[in-house]
Parts: structure tokens; C-alpha cells; sequence
């Protein structure tokens, strides 16, 4: 992932920061996006999901491309790269 980018889910807070990315969050203390913003985001810049092991995605990003990444998993959608999310 490269800026401009959106990173949420597990540790994504840490992670964008360094990545250079903004981060999102639907529940918990940072929440500050809905599940609707985080679909329009990805139709417009890359949007990925960081998923512990042993939890499932969101709904949103399950058909979405992913790829171990440590001790997580990363869903990803790049606009205009045929992911679900551009449909």
C-alpha cells in the first residue's frame, strides 16, 4: 500500500501511520467511519483491512483479494485492479 491509502481493522492505527495512510474504524474508542464510507473510499483509493488470526473479515472486504502479512491477514481492494469493491 502507498498513500493516499485507507488501512483499518486490526492495529491499523500504528500501521497507516507508518505506512503513510489514513486509518479507519467503525466500533470501538476510534471509531470515526461507517462500513458504507470505508466501500466508497475503496472505489476511490486502495482501502485494506488488517484481520487477527482466528477472526473473520468484515463482510464488506470477504471477497476481496488477501494475503498472509505476520500474524495478520490483509484484504485489499486498489481501485481499477478488478477487486470486488469496484463493482
Amino acid at each position: 500500500m502507498r498513500p493516499p491509502c485507507l488501512l483499518t481493522g486490526h492495529e491499523a492505527i500504528p500501521v497507516a501511520f507508518y505506512a503513510g495512510c489514513s486509518s479507519a474504524a467503525t466500533k470501538g474508542h476510534n471509531a470515526n467511519a461507517t462500513t458504507a464510507g470505508i466501500v466508497r473510499t475503496a472505489r476511490r483509493v486502495p482501502v485494506a483491512v488488517l484481520v487477527a488470526g482466528g477472526t473473520r473479515a468484515p463482510r464488506y472486504a470477504r471477497d476481496w483479494p488477501s494475503a498472509p502479512a505476520g500474524a495478520v491477514r490483509l484484504y485489499f481492494a486498489v481501485p481499477g485492479a478488478g477487486a470486488a469493491a469496484d463493482r
